[in-house]
C-alpha cells in the first residue's frame, strides 16, 4: 500500500510540473502577442513601408484562436513575397547553386588514414575538423579537382561518407525605424548567480555587446570559427539582434524573477562573411555543446540537407540537446534545414494578429510558431526585426526561461513547447 502512494504522489508530482510548464507558456503566448502589437503600434506606417504589417484583407487561412493549451491554426498557401529570407528557394537554386563548388566534406571510418595524407594524395587543404567525429572540409583547386576526388573517395574503404559543403546566407539584421536616447534593451531580467546555468547556443554572427546596451554578464565568452569579425560597430549585425530576442523571450517567462542564471554562448560562424556554411554551422554547434550549452539556437537555413549536420543534431538531441531552427521566410512549404531535422523544433513566424505572417514558410516539417516582429535597441536607435529568424530566437528565450522556472528535463520543455506553440 505504501509502494503504491508512493508511486502515485510521485505521479502527481511529475504532472505538476508539467502542467506548471504549459501554464508558463500559456502566459508567454499573452506576452508576445503582446510585444508583437506593442511593435505594429511603435512601427506604425513605417512598418507597412517595410511590409511586416499584418495584411488588412482576409486571410485565406483559419485565424487563430487562444485555447489551453494555445493553438495556431495553419491557412491555406499565401503566394505573395513580403520579406527577404537569407535562404535560397530551390527553384533559384540552378542560377545560384548554394553550394561551394570547390569543396568536399569528407568524414572518415574508425581507424582511418590520416586525414592530412590523404587531402595531400587529393591535391586538397584541409581547412576545418571536427576530430571528434573524423570530419574535415577539403579545399580544392577548382571545382574540376572535387569532382575527380569525389570519385576516387566514393571508392575508398575508409571513407564512411562525401558531402558538398552548402552555403547558408546570413539574414537581414533588422531595418532602422528610430532614434532613441534610452535604450530599449533594459530588461525586466539581470544576470545573477550562473551557478548551475542554463546556457543558449547562439550560432550566428558574433553579438556587438557594447553597442547594444545589454549587460556583458548575460554572455559567456564568446568563440569564432569564421575569422576576427571586423565589421563596421556602427551597423547592427544578425547575430545581435537575435541575442536581444533570446533575452526577450526569456524575460516574457522570467518576468518578475528578478535574476537569471541563463546566460548565451555567441560562436560566430559568419566572420566578416555574409554566408557561412554546413561543415561551419555544425563545428560550432560542436563547439557550443562541449562548452555547456543545453539549447541550440539556429536563425539560419539552406533549402539543401548536409548528411554532416544532421548527424551533428541527430547526436546531440539523443543526448538532451533542445533545438530551434528558423522555418524560412518565404510562403512556400518547400523544406529548410536544418529546420525540417526531425529532431529540430521547425519554428515559423506569426503576425501581430496570430496568423501565420504572409511571408513565412508553412510546411508540412513546421512545428510551432511566435511573432515574427521584434524592436531591439542598438546605438541609441531601434530596429525592427521581422522574419522567422526573430521567432525562433523568442522561442528558444522562452524555453530557456521554462527550462530555469521549472527544472524540468530537456525533454519535458520540448514536449510542452511543441505543444503549447504548435500549429494545427
Amino acid at each position: 500500500m505504501d509502494d503504491r502512494k508512493t508511486k502515485r504522489k510521485t505521479l502527481d508530482m511529475k504532472r505538476s510540473r508539467i502542467s506548471n510548464v504549459e501554464i508558463s507558456l500559456l502566459c508567454l503566448l499573452f506576452l508576445v502577442t503582446a510585444i508583437a502589437l506593442k511593435t505594429s503600434r511603435e512601427t506604425g506606417d513605417r512598418e507597412k513601408r517595410v511590409n511586416v504589417a499584418a495584411e488588412s484583407s482576409p486571410s485565406p487561412r483559419n485565424s487563430t484562436s487562444l485555447e489551453c493549451p494555445d493553438q495556431v491554426r495553419p491557412r491555406q498557401p499565401i503566394q505573395t513575397i513580403t520579406g527577404n529570407s537569407g535562404i535560397l528557394r530551390p527553384e533559384t537554386s540552378k542560377s545560384a547553386p548554394n553550394y561551394l563548388p570547390n569543396e568536399l566534406i569528407l568524414k572518415l571510418g574508425p581507424g582511418a588514414t590520416n586525414i592530412d595524407e590523404l587531402a595531400f594524395s587529393l591535391r586538397a587543404q584541409v581547412t576545418g575538423r571536427i576530430d571528434t567525429l573524423d570530419a574535415y572540409r577539403l579545399q580544392f583547386a577548382d571545382a574540376a579537382d572535387a569532382s575527380a576526388a569525389r570519385e576516387q573517395l566514393a571508392a575508398h574503404t575508409e571513407v564512411d561518407s562525401v558531402d558538398s559543403n552548402y552555403a547558408i546566407s546570413l539574414p537581414p539584421a533588422g531595418e532602422m525605424v528610430t532614434s532613441t536616447s534610452e535604450s530599449s534593451a533594459r530588461l525586466p531580467i539581470r544576470p545573477g548567480d550562473s551557478g548551475g546555468k542554463l546556457v543558449v547556443g547562439l550560432i550566428d554572427t558574433a553579438v556587438q555587446i557594447q553597442s547594444s546596451g545589454l549587460d556583458e554578464s548575460f554572455f559567456l565568452p564568446s568563440i569564432s570559427l569564421a575569422g576576427e569579425s571586423r565589421v563596421n560597430p556602427d551597423s547592427l549585425r544578425h547575430g545581435t539582434s537575435m541575442a536581444e530576442t533570446i533575452l526577450q523571450g526569456l524575460s516574457a517567462v522570467e518576468a518578475g524573477q528578478g535574476d537569471t542564471s541563463v546566460r548565451i554562448l555567441s560562436v560566430d560562424v559568419y566572420g566578416d562573411s555574409d554566408a557561412t556554411t554546413s561543415f561551419q554551422v555544425a563545428e560550432g554547434i560542436v563547439k557550443a555543446i562541449e562548452k555547456g550549452a543545453t539549447i541550440i539556437n539556429l536563425s539560419l537555413g539552406t533549402d539543401r540537407d548536409s548528411s554532416l549536420l544532421r548527424q551533428v543534431i541527430e547526436d546531440a538531441h539523443a543526448q538532451g540537446i533542445i533545438f530551434f531552427a528558423a522555418a524560412g521566410n518565404e510562403p512556400v512549404t518547400a523544406a529548410t534545414y536544418p529546420a525540417a531535422y526531425s529532431e529540430v523544433v521547425a519554428v515559423t513566424a506569426t503576425d501581430d494578429q496570430g496568423n501565420i505572417a504572409t511571408y513565412a514558410n508553412y510546411g508540412d516539417f513546421v512545428d510551432v510558431g511566435a511573432p515574427g516582429t521584434v524592436v531591439v535597441s542598438y546605438n541609441g536607435n531601434s530596429y525592427l526585426v521581422t522574419g522567422t529568424s526573430a521567432s525562433t530566437a523568442m522561442v528558444s528565450g522562452a524555453a530557456a526561461g521554462l527550462g530555469e522556472k521549472t527544472r524540468s528535463p530537456a525533454s519535458k520543455i520540448e514536449e510542452a513547447v511543441r505543444k503549447s506553440l504548435r500549429l494545427d
